[in-house]
């Protein structure tokens, strides 16, 4: 092992450390503009897919709304049909 003192070692020190950060920083620019590149993708693929989603969204949301109503009203004249039949019985029986 060597120790070297002065300036001179300072500057190459230095200036080694400073080529490794430099090819670092050159790999960490590579990796910003790829996944720049990338956000850009997802936003144009967003964009185009959005109304896709929206169209299909709007058309379950008919659907589910007629089914709703005709299940609402299903039950309703169920319930109807349920409490004639009762009324009945209980006029024949002469309970009313």
């Amino acid at each position: 092992m060597t120790i070297e003192f002065g300036m001179s070692q300072i500057v190459n020190n230095y200036m080694k450390s400073s080529e490794d950060l430099s090819e670092h920083g050159k790999k960490l620019e590579e990796i910003s503009r790829e996944l720049t590149l990338i956000s850009h993708q997802l936003h144009d693929n967003l964009i185009n897919s959005e109304s896709k989603l929206r169209n299909t969204n709007e058309d379950t949301n008919g659907k589910v709304v007629v089914l709703s109503i005709c299940f609402v009203s299903f039950l309703t004249l169920s319930c109807l049909a349920q409490l004639t039949w009762l009324i009945t019985y209980l006029k024949n029986r002469g309970f009313i």
